[in-house]
């Protein structure tokens, strides 16, 4: 198994630790999202993070997990449509798997708009 396991090139293993973590690291999240949106002159603010969920599956009283955790976050972006765009093409070639399940926008002024962004991310359970 040690053998299998050093035939993957270390970058590659690095690659599919920031797909899917052994953790949640909601700071390290935002922080990668906010540059994201800072480089399309987006301002990233009113931030909301869910409450840790792991997905079970049982019947007669007993509960195993059959999947990764996920984590649900709310958070507002500003700018034009054509940002909103770049951003979220951005986000879907991102290493780190996000679902986009919510997408709300509003007018703020001429050619800006504040969009509300649901996401959730994923994270592999210790075993």
């Amino acid at each position: 198994l040690q053998e299998r396991y050093n035939a993957f090139r270390p970058d590659d293993i690095n690659r599919l630790a920031k797909m899917i973590p052994s953790h949640v690291d909601n700071v390290r999240l935002v922080i990668d999202i906010n540059n994201m949106a800072s480089a399309y002159g987006m301002v990233l603010k009113n931030i909301e993070v869910g409450q840790a969920v792991a997905t079970t599956s049982g019947g007669t009283g007993i509960i195993k997990s059959d999947g990764p955790e996920h984590l649900d976050f709310l958070l507002t972006v500003s700018g034009s449509y054509q940002a909103l765009k770049l951003f979220l093409t951005d986000l879907g070639k991102s290493l780190r798997i996000v679902d986009i399940t919510d997408l709300n926008f509003g007018a703020k002024d001429a050619d800006v708009y504040d969009f509300t962004v649901g996401l959730r991310t994923y994270w592999l359970q210790d075993r």
